[in-house]
């Protein structure tokens, strides 16, 4: 604990301006995962430029928007733990949805780096190589997790920002002319793309997924609640990431329109949608002229690697923090049983978060299919986290039952209208989570619905008088 107080004392020291910018990076690449990092590609395949916009505007300005939120909510109540407090008291109704939140962010991650990274190189045999892909993204996000805890992630996460803009430059510099801006759908114009019924199909469930997306990500939370301990602005450090992140996602987007335009559109390939897929065209095309360009390729698979990495090692230091905190304040006799080092490790967590990234791609899944969860199942549950800060629930529980119905309900009507192609479907998916949580808010017998399940959480009453190390930070 005196170690942990010293660190911070140390960093409040830092310049303000440098520490927001250092943990604004850390921000930036921790949410540059599988999702922003491919779908980005995607998007911009199909509707150019505008369609890049679309994506990049609203997933950035969600960051940005928790960042000021928490910063609002960390400065209601003085002293550097005010955040901290907060989120002991409002995590716990939904400690699973957040377990399964990061599980499934992992596995998206470690199946991105398997699906788009390594099989466009189209190395055999597959029950070989595939296996040792996996745990090599495995191992490497445990490595950094182990050895950079979150109070020294901005520092490594800020060589490794070096590294990944080295790369982004020669890319640069290799990708001149030729790009293909209107991409495969997008033809007419800004007007012309916005005008068209299809794409409001993606964006009403891209806004509102990723307007409430942040507040259920372990690692947001835990790096808000370590600023706020530094004294370093919570809002200026998302406004730092943010920027960083759209010009992340302008650069993958762009590169993906370089490559439609330089002969990329033959790696597209069938979809069960009824449109092409080129999440990895761009890896593919580099590939393809890798003995002619190396360093270029070289460049690309550094920035990918970078990226995936710092999303990696931050999951693996939110999953120990949180594992941490669940075992510390929970009752189930089960847990008891386990010893306690097994129950807090994130590696079970990480190892089936791989297993089942592995078997994905090995399907020849796409990323769309996660995605879907993000912008539909866990609506509901982040929009009603957010209205626990701002309006007192009736007890400390939430209807679970009532809310996986309706977010389930949610995927699938999204599920049929993206296979189907029916955008009233995906649009009605992604509010209908928004609408049942207004509901649940202002019906006459709200109580009733958030009173199940409120004694097994009002029984630990030591939680908020856990040590500081515990609560707030992983233990290395």
């Amino acid at each position: 604990m005196n170690e942990s107080r010293e660190m911070n004392a140390a960093a409040s020291l830092l310049p303000r301006w440098f520490n927001a910018c250092l943990w604004g990076n850390s921000i930036a690449l921790s949410w540059m995962w599988g999702l922003g990092l491919f779908f980005s590609v995607q998007f911009s395949l199909q509707y150019g430029l505008t369609g890049l916009l679309i994506f990049a505007i609203p997933n950035a300005f969600g960051l940005w928007v928790f960042g000021l939120v928490t910063h609002h909510l960390a400065r209601r109540e003085g002293g550097s733990e005010s955040l901290a407090k907060l989120f002991d008291t409002w995590w716990r109704p939904f400690r699973v949805v957040f377990y399964f939140y990061q599980l499934l962010a992992v596995t998206l991650t470690v199946f991105a780096f398997i699906r788009y990274v390594w099989q466009p190189l189209g190395l055999k045999p597959d029950f070989l190589y595939l296996p040792l892909t996996m745990f090599v993204a495995l191992m490497a996000g445990i490595l950094f997790g182990e050895e950079f805890n979150i109070r020294r992630i901005k520092w490594s996460h800020g060589v490794i920002f070096l590294v990944v803009l080295c790369a982004v430059g020669v890319v640069l510099s290799g990708v001149r002319g030729g790009y293909e801006w209107g991409g495969l759908r997008g033809g007419g114009g800004a007007l012309g793309l916005l005008g068209k019924f299809e794409i409001w199909g993606y964006i009403v469930p891209i806004v509102v997924g990723f307007l409430v997306g942040p507040w259920l990500d372990l690692q947001q939370w835990q790096r808000a609640i370590q600023m706020h301990r530094e004294r370093c602005s919570i809002a200026a450090a998302y406004g730092v990431g943010a920027v960083e992140f759209f010009l992340l996602l302008i650069f993958h987007g762009v590169v993906a329109l370089w490559a439609l335009g330089g002969g990329g559109e033959r790696f597209l390939r069938e979809g069960l949608a009824p449109w092409k897929l080129g999440h990895d065209s761009v890896m593919r095309l580099l590939y393809e002229g890798a003995g002619e360009q190396p360093l270029l390729f070289g460049a690309y698979c550094v920035f990918l690697c970078g990226c995936l990495l710092t999303t990696l090692d931050s999951g693996y230091l939110a999953f120990r923090w949180f594992l941490q905190k669940s075992s510390r304040t929970s009752t189930s006799p089960f847990l008891a049983l386990v010893p306690r080092w097994l129950v807090e490790s994130p590696i079970p967590s990480f190892l089936l978060a791989g297993f089942v990234a592995l078997v994905a791609a090995v399907m020849r899944a796409e990323i769309e299919y996660f995605m879907i969860f993000y912008a539909t199942f866990f609506v509901g549950y982040a929009a009603l986290g957010i209205s626990r800060c701002f309006v007192p629930a009736p007890t400390s529980a939430i209807p679970h039952v009532k809310m996986f119905c309706i977010g389930m309900l949610a995927l699938i009507f999204f599920a049929y209208g993206y296979f189907l192609s029916y955008p009233a479907f995906m649009i009605f998916g992604a509010l209908a989570p928004l609408g049942y949580v207004v509901w649940l808010l202002i019906k006459p017998t709200r109580s009733e619905d958030f009173a199940s399940g409120s004694e097994e959480l009002s029984k630990p009453a030591e939680v908020g008088s856990l040590p500081v190390r515990e609560v707030g930070e992983g233990i290395e």
